[in-house]
């Protein structure tokens, strides 16, 4: 079985390492979406990143993944282990920014 958030939720902070606020919002998914970032500031055709080992890039001290246009998302870890250990396993996570705040 597979889960995903009840409701929407919106975060709204500031980069860890850009220093740039940016809104966040949990959106739920159907099954066998999986967990997607959406890049709302980017063309609609660039938008989408599936958190997939194969979007994974290297970085130093943070974890980002990024889509086959070059666009990235960075600080994901602590986002995708909270949603994880709360047994979700599809959502769509909408920011306005490259990184999580």
């Amino acid at each position: 079985m597979q889960n995903t958030i009840g409701t929407e939720k919106q975060i709204v902070g500031t980069g860890l390492h850009s220093g740039k606020p940016v809104r966040l919002r949990l959106r739920p998914a159907a099954a066998d979406t999986g967990l997607v970032f959406r890049r709302v500031d980017m063309p609609k055709r660039q938008q989408m990143i599936q958190v997939c080992p194969e979007n994974w890039v290297e970085a130093n001290l943070c974890t980002v993944l990024q889509n086959s246009d070059g666009i990235r998302v960075s600080t994901v870890e602590h986002l995708l282990a909270a949603l994880h250990g709360c047994g979700f396993h599809n959502a769509v996570i909408e920011i306005d920014g490259a990184e999580v705040p």
